[in-house]
């Protein structure tokens, strides 16, 4: 199984918040695992989990992920490995990748997450994405909400929204690749 693999499971399990702001059994336990205090913001953690459980399972040679409970740390390793982008049409050749943003008035946090799919206009180019989030909300479609979705989410919003948007490569990260690349 991939790592998208398990957070559609998160998703269609329907984990939300119930114990108070970011926390339920299920995200305690995640954010547990990677040793963050409990109530922590849980987008990249969840994330990290996924990838974690993706890797228990995988016995090829690939390139390990770099846990971590923050985005902009996800970030900034991806882009020290050559594999950061803040070009949508990147995502037609790879065959897996995350999503996210750094905010534009604190440049210490941002979000993070799983891009299941992506759409293309007449001319080819990446206009919308299909994403799993972790720590977000269908109305908002913002971080910090309230639970683990599936989102539509369209380059043009994103942009306007959150203007330092990027993509992570995961091709070759154990548990990483989920598309087909001619796709």
């Amino acid at each position: 199984m991939t790592s998208l693999d398990f957070m559609q499971q998160l998703v269609d399990q329907d984990v939300h918040e119930i114990d108070g702001n970011n926390r339920s059994p299920v995200i305690d336990e995640i954010n547990r695992e990677l040793g963050l205090p409990i109530g922590s913001p849980y987008c990249a953690a969840t994330v990290s989990h996924c990838f974690r459980k993706a890797a228990a399972g995988n016995r090829a040679a690939c390139v390990p992920f770099p846990y971590s409970g923050g985005s902009q740390a996800l970030k900034h390793a991806f882009a020290a490995l050559g594999r950061l982008s803040d070009d949508p049409n990147d995502l037609l050749s790879w065959c897996g990748a995350l999503g996210g943003w750094t905010d534009s008035n604190d440049p210490a946090h941002g979000h993070v997450f799983f891009v299941k799919g992506r759409s293309t206009d007449d001319s080819g180019n990446v206009v919308g994405l299909i994403t799993l989030e972790a720590n977000t909300s269908p109305q908002t479609q913002d971080r910090d909400g309230e639970g683990m979705y599936e989102l539509h989410r369209t380059i043009a919003s994103l942009n306007a929204r959150h203007p330092d948007y990027w993509f992570l490569k995961t091709d070759g990260v154990c548990g990483g690749e989920w598309w087909n690349a001619s796709l």
